[in-house]
């Protein structure tokens, strides 16, 4: 006679994530100068037991503003996205974000203009979670460019232009 000994998978506990940023969120065209600043952004989704990974499955923007205060409407794209540890040490954790896409939108110009990767991929973006304080600071570099634009920018997004992003996010 034989013992058989069944094994079950058992998922990886998720706890609930919401994330709210502490400083405005800037997108900066790094060969025109052109920013576009928003006040609120807000992120939901899993995470680990309030560490990474992150799983961003809902992401805002709002109160966005770009050159002379045109109000601009931010819509995230190709979520989740996901911010994975890649070093840690005395309670800071070194990672990516990975996942990123967006398409922002001037109205008073009628501009819009897609941010990904490179090639159209999506795009990733290295930051740093603190323990003791919970926030996520993300954009230290990143590999963001315009893919694509449509209508008139004023020559102030280009496609093939180099975006840089910064944000910090309290976490609970």
């Amino acid at each position: 006679m034989t013992a058989t000994t069944a094994l079950t998978a058992v998922p990886a506990f998720a706890d609930p994530l919401t994330a709210a940023n502490t400083q405005p969120v800037k997108m900066l065209d790094m060969a025109t100068g052109a920013s576009v600043t928003c006040n609120s952004s807000t992120a939901t989704g899993t995470s680990s037991g309030g560490n990474p990974p992150f799983v961003m499955t809902g992401v805002t923007f709002s109160g966005c503003n770009s050159i002379g205060g045109l109000a601009v409407a931010v819509q995230p794209g190709n979520l989740p996205w996901v911010f994975s540890q890649i070093a840690s040490s005395g309670g800071v954790i070194w990672g990516q974000l990975t996942g990123f896409k967006l398409q922002f939108m001037i109205a008073g110009l009628g501009c819009t203009v897609t941010v990904t990767g490179p090639g159209g991929g999506p795009g990733s973006i290295p930051g740093t979670f603190t323990s003791s304080s919970s926030v996520l600071d993300l954009g230290s570099s990143t590999n963001l460019v315009i893919v694509s634009t449509f209508g008139p920018c004023a020559g102030l997004f280009i496609t093939g232009d180099i975006i840089s992003l910064r944000a910090q996010y309290h976490v609970s």
